[in-house]
């Protein structure tokens, strides 16, 4: 059985993602920085998977995940955290712009690098990295989170190049509004006048990303690679 590493698990996303990657055979670890409660739940839900914490913002928070995966054949890995800081740029405070892309960027960068040495020795591999549909198009007092997810998206194309030799795939989904906690700052009106610039006429589902995710991770998806993939009903 293969096994398939998940970031940031306990969001919406992210439990999305382990559940699809669950019922299609893989061995599910996943992380979580906080909410411990949903970590477990999710468990016990998904009897073998093992929830893991993680600080991707921190190098030291790294580093117990490293370890724990020290001996662990790891053949895919997903990255699912993030966090998004609304606001106008100038009001944006170094440290909270440092931690944005931290989360969303640096950190997902790093713990690659880390974990591409025994998939490079393995000879195969999946990475599959969550952008988004404001890394490709912008999105105004969400500069700090377009930006993070913009270089999510050249890290993507450039890696791919960088391990395609070694049988490693590596591919971008770029969600647009999904029906996420992340949402929960705007209001229904807000909602309802953003649904109206798209096309398909609703938030998409974390299950839909998740789908798409888990088919990346397939052996179907071998000749596709460096590839930014938007699920955005259509708004680009």
């Amino acid at each position: 059985m293969k096994t398939v590493l998940v970031t940031g698990g306990t969001g919406g996303i992210g439990s999305a993602v382990c559940r699809a990657l669950y019922a299609d055979g893989f061995s599910v670890l996943f992380t979580y920085h906080r909410g411990e409660s949903r970590a477990r739940a999710l468990e016990t839900e998904l009897p073998g998977s093992r929830a893991l914490p993680c600080d991707l913002t921190k190098e030291k928070g790294l580093q117990p995940l490293l370890d724990t995966l020290a001996d662990v054949p790891l053949y895919g890995l997903v990255h699912c955290a993030g966090v998004s800081q609304w606001g106008l740029c100038q009001d944006g405070g170094f440290a909270q712009v440092c931690s944005t892309i931290a989360c969303n960027l640096t950190g997902p960068v790093y713990l690659t690098g880390r974990l591409l040495p025994g998939m490079i020795r393995a000879g195969q591999g999946r990475i599959v990295l969550l952008g988004s549909v404001w890394g490709s198009m912008g999105a105004s007092c969400e500069t700090v989170y377009s930006a993070a997810k913009g270089g999510v998206e050249a890290f993507c194309k450039a890696l791919a190049k960088e391990v395609g030799p070694s049988g490693i795939t590596v591919n971008c989904v770029a969600p647009g509004l999904i029906d996420t906690a992340m949402n929960s700052r705007f209001s229904r009106a807000e909602l309802d006048a953003f649904v109206q610039d798209v096309p398909v006429g609703r938030q998409g589902r974390p299950e839909e990303v998740a789908a798409l995710c888990s088919f990346l991770m397939s052996e179907k998806a071998g000749y596709i690679t460096g590839q930014v993939i938007g699920i955005n009903g259509g708004i680009i």
